[in-house]
C-alpha cells in the first residue's frame, strides 16, 4: 500500500497511520508531512515499528534520518510510479 502522509508533526492521527503501515508499504511525506524529515523525534515511532520505504517529495538526494530510516527524495514522476506500483493508497491529510 502507498501511504501519502501530509500530517504535521505531533498530529495524533500519525499514530493511526503507523498502525496501518506494513514492511512492504511505501510512505511519501509531502506538504506538512515533509517537516518530519527534519525532526527525527516525529519519525521515531515509525522507525521502531516498520521497515517500509520512506520517500519525501522534493529534490533527488538521499540521506538517513537518525540512522534508522533510509529517506529517498523523489520527484513527481517517481510519485506517479509509486501510485502505479501499489493497488491501493491512503492519504493522511490534516483537517482544513
Amino acid at each position: 500500500m502507498l501511504h501519502l502522509i501530509a500530517l504535521p508533526q505531533h498530529d495524533p492521527r500519525l499514530e493511526s497511520a503507523i498502525k496501518l503501515i506494513s514492511n512492504e508499504d511505501d510512505i511519501v511525506l509531502l506538504d506538512h508531512g515533509a517537516d518530519h524529515a527534519s525532526c527525527t523525534d516525529a519519525l521515531t515511532p515509525l522507525a521502531s515499528l516498520i521497515s517500509a520505504n520512506v520517500h519525501i517529495l522534493s529534490s533527488a538526494t538521499q540521506t538517513t534520518l537518525g540512522g534508522a530510516l533510509p529517506l529517498t527524495y523523489i520527484d513527481a514522476a517517481a510519485l506517479l510510479e509509486l501510485t502505479e506500483k501499489h493497488a491501493a493508497s491512503v492519504s493522511w491529510y490534516p483537517d482544513v
